[in-house]
């Protein structure tokens, strides 16, 4: 069992991944070298990302805490909710954590959805299951008082945690994380500036 630090949260069934992945219902076929990314990372380096906003651009420092692939989501934060997400036949979790510091002016939101994984030419995106686990990962956390920059928010010079949850083929080897700068998943195109973030 790999511990999520942090939140208590945890992983089971860790499974080692290696290969070429498959096509998937949310892949898409586009390298991450058409997006016009205007910063590389690693790995627990921050990274700054500014998003338009209606009035003030929101800006944060963020940095990818750990990646974990998983067979099973954590059975403390289902039970809580008594809920389920079946992952898809053939296909593992992926499992972000993130760290956020609002270096901005005003309280600000953001969570990792419209962020893609990088397996080699495809980019997988987040379907509804996805998003919907990751979104009871971060009620689990707002619940729990720790402050996450997703249903929370987060107020100037404050760091929260988020989490971003794909599936992707067995397989698959997540090579990088596109993080776009941008509010949502309809305003992302391929030349929308993007943060890549290198996973190996």
């Amino acid at each position: 069992m790999a511990i999520l630090a942090g939140a208590g949260l945890s992983v089971v069934g860790l499974t080692a991944c290696g290969g070429n992945s498959t096509p998937h219902l949310n892949a898409t076929t586009s390298p991450p070298t058409t997006t016009s990314a205007v910063a590389t990372a690693r790995i627990r380096q921050p990274f700054d990302l500014q998003l338009p906003a209606l009035d003030t651009p929101e800006s944060f420092k963020v940095t990818v805490v750990s990646v974990q692939a998983t067979e099973s989501l954590d059975p403390k934060v289902l039970h809580a909710f008594s809920t389920a997400y079946p992952k898809p036949p053939g296909n593992k979790w992926i499992v972000v954590r993130f760290s956020v510091t609002n270096t901005g002016h005003a309280k600000a939101y953001w969570n990792p959805g419209v962020t893609a994984v990088i397996v080699g030419p495809n980019a997988y995106s987040q379907t509804s299951a996805d998003s919907d686990a990751m979104n009871t990962y971060n009620s689990y956390l707002s619940n729990s008082g720790t402050p996450t920059s997703d249903f929370d928010g987060i107020n100037p010079g404050v760091t929260g945690t988020t989490y971003g949850i794909w599936d992707v083929p067995t397989r698959a080897t997540p090579d990088h994380l596109r993080v776009p700068e941008a509010l949502g998943t309809a305003n992302v195109t391929p030349d929308t500036p993007s943060i890549l973030v290198n996973l190996h």
